[in-house]
C-alpha cells in the first residue's frame, strides 16, 4: 500500500502555532476528562499501514488542525488497535502527526477490542474519512488502489470494490484507463493534491482527465490518418496505364504526367 505522508508546513507556520502552544497550554491540558479516554506516550504509538488508504490533509488543513490542537488541546482522542504489544492508530493520523509536531508527549486515545479482524479494521478506516469532505476522485482513487493491490487475493470485483467505498464501477473503470495511459503520477497528484496539471491546464476530476486522453487519441488519429491529396489519387491510374500500355510516345507521354504529380505530391 503507498504510503502518503501529511503536508510539510514551513518553518514560519510551524513557529506561530508553536508560540501559540506555548501561550495557551501545558501537558496538564491532555489530561483526559473522563474514564473513557486513556493516555499513551506518544513514542509508544505509530500509524497502521491501512491509515493509507485515505488521502492525506491539503496544507490548509493540516495547518487548522495544528493551530486548533495548539490552542484547545487535543478534544477528540485517536483510536488505536492493539496487537502484539504494538499500537497502532487506525483513525487519528493527522491528530497524530499534528501532536507530534507540536512537540507533545503524550496523546489521548480509545481502543479498539483486539479481536477486531484486518477486514473490520479496514472498513472502519474507510468510514472514518467520509466524516470529512472528500473528492469523488480521491474516494474512487482509494478504491482502485485497494482492487490494485489485492483483488487477486481477496477475489472480489472491481463492482464489490466500488461498493465498499461507496463510488461507482464506471469510477474505477476511469482510474485503470488514465494509468495506463498516462501513469500513476497522474492519479497520485489527483489523491494528494485534488489537482493534477497536464498539458498547460489543470484537472480536478477523473471525468475531466478521460476527456484530455480522449483529445490526445482523437488529435493522434488525425496526424495518422492524414488525408491523401487529390495529385496522388490522380496518380494511381496513371501508375497502371504504364503497366499495361506498349506504346512507346504514350508510355513517354505518361511518364511526364506522373513525374508531375510526384512533384505536386511533393509540395503537398
Amino acid at each position: 500500500m503507498k504510503k502518503e505522508n501529511s503536508v510539510t508546513i514551513s518553518d514560519e507556520q510551524l513557529n506561530r502555532i508553536l508560540e501559540v502552544k506555548r501561550e495557551g497550554w501545558g501537558i496538564d491540558d491532555l489530561q483526559p476528562k473522563n474514564e473513557e479516554y486513556g493516555l499513551y506516550d506518544i513514542r509508544e504509538v505509530k500509524l497502521h499501514d491501512f491509515v493509507y488508504i485515505n488521502p492525506p490533509h491539503d496544507k490548509d488543513e493540516f495547518v487548522k488542525l495544528m493551530e486548533s490542537i495548539a490552542t484547545n488541546g487535543q478534544i477528540e482522542p485517536v483510536k488505536i488497535w492493539e496487537k502484539r504489544g504494538s499500537k497502532f492508530v487506525i483513525d487519528g493520523r493527522h491528530r497524530y502527526l499534528a501532536l507530534k509536531a507540536l512537540g507533545v508527549e503524550f496523546i489521548k486515545y480509545v481502543n479498539i477490542s483486539s479481536n477486531t479482524t484486518k477486514e473490520e479494521l479496514k472498513t472502519l478506516v474507510i468510514e472514518s474519512e467520509n466524516k470529512r469532505q472528500m473528492t469523488p476522485a480521491q474516494n474512487a482513487i482509494r478504491a482502485w488502489r485497494d482492487y490494485n493491490e489485492n483483488h487477486k487475493v481477496t477475489e472480489i470485483s472491481m463492482r464489490g470494490y466500488a461498493s465498499m467505498y461507496h463510488t461507482g464501477h464506471t469510477m474505477l473503470s476511469r482510474c485503470k484507463k488514465i494509468t495506463e495511459k498516462l501513469g500513476s503520477d497522474v492519479l497520485d497528484s489527483l489523491f494528494k493534491y485534488k489537482i493534477v496539471e497536464l498539458g498547460g491546464s489543470f484537472y480536478k476530476s477523473l471525468n475531466q482527465v478521460e476527456l484530455y486522453i480522449k483529445e490526445i487519441e482523437k488529435n493522434n488519429n488525425t496526424e495518422n490518418t492524414r488525408a491523401v491529396p487529390e495529385s496522388a489519387e490522380s496518380i494511381v491510374p496513371l501508375i497502371n496505364a504504364l503497366v499495361s500500355n506498349t506504346d512507346i510516345e504514350a508510355l513517354a507521354y505518361l511518364k511526364k504526367v506522373v513525374a508531375r504529380g510526384i512533384d505536386e505530391l511533393n509540395k503537398d
